[in-house]
């Protein structure tokens, strides 16, 4: 089984035998980053650059499902809501099937660290199962996205302003409770929480450990300390979670835990210093 997804995807290297990452296109003025590594996309930040995504085209997801056509291929994707990089999926899928590769596509109505929840849940029962099939899996790839939540700090928000999928941040100030968290706040830093196919602005936060606070409230929130697994995500230095971890694994009972990088076409959107988390209720 192979799976293959797009670069808004975050999921740790650890699944990196079953998933092939497709780039998102990545521009900056006339200079093309598609596909280029953290510390290309780090240094360019650094210099103050800006960044403009865009999707992958049919004949480049049709180049990898070619790849892999002896496999049983899952091609799983961002909210189509948030994106529309799954068309392209659809497109290929279709181009593909007619070579006699089956490919089938999952839209995860969900983004980020909730769809790479859902594909190493995925990954996990196809493991656990002798014999299965590939719409049993992609199944379960479905429905853990989208029963999965995530929440993130930004410190540097200023940086998604100038990305296409969050759209409700540039248009906060329209929102009048967005408006007063944020006065409240004396001009913080958003905490974000990916809930289904929306992207939420919790509350505003000046120091890290109020967005830490946020965070937590949040979990407790949603998990009524129930058992969960969680995926801790980080965009340039694993230290930014460990505080997070500490607190969380003191009052939450754990099944699983992961961690993982932000993808360079993430880090290019939410910046140096942003961390955060992604759980699934295990009931």
């Amino acid at each position: 089984m192979k799976i293959v997804t797009d670069e808004s995807t975050i999921i740790p290297e650890e699944f990196s035998e079953y998933v092939e990452i497709i780039p998102l296109r990545l521009t900056c003025g006339k200079r093309d980053y598609t596909g280029a590594g953290h510390n290309e996309i780090l240094r360019a930040i650094e210099e103050g650059k800006y960044f403009k995504t865009g999707m992958p085209s049919p004949a480049i997801f049709l180049e990898v499902y070619r790849k892999y056509k002896n496999d049983k291929v899952i091609s799983v994707h961002v909210s189509s809501k948030i994106s529309g990089v799954i068309n392209s999926a659809i497109t290929a899928s279709k181009m593909a099937r007619k070579e006699g590769i089956d490919v089938v596509v999952v839209d995860s109505k969900s983004a980020g660290p909730a769809c790479g929840i859902g594909i190493m849940r995925g990954i996990r029962y196809y493991e656990s199962k002798k014999r299965t099939t590939i719409q049993k899996v992609a199944k379960v790839i479905a429905e853990s996205a989208q029963k999965s939540y995530a929440v993130m700090a930004v410190p540097e928000s200023h940086r998604l302003i100038k990305i296409r999928p969050i759209e409700g941040l540039k248009r906060f100030f329209k929102n009048p409770d967005y408006f007063v968290k944020f006065l409240r706040s004396r001009g913080g830093f958003p905490v974000l929480a990916l809930i289904g196919e929306g992207i939420h602005i919790i509350e505003f936060a000046r120091e890290k450990s109020k967005a830490l606070e946020y965070m937590i409230n949040f979990l407790k929130e949603k998990t009524k300390n129930k058992r969960i697994s969680i995926m801790y995500f980080y965009s340039t230095e694993k230290r930014f979670i460990y505080d997070l971890e500490e607190l969380i694994e003191n009052d939450f009972e754990i099944k699983n835990k992961w961690i993982a990088r932000m993808t360079p076409v993430t880090l290019s959107a939410v910046g140096r210093y942003a961390f955060g988390f992604s759980f699934y209720i295990d009931e």
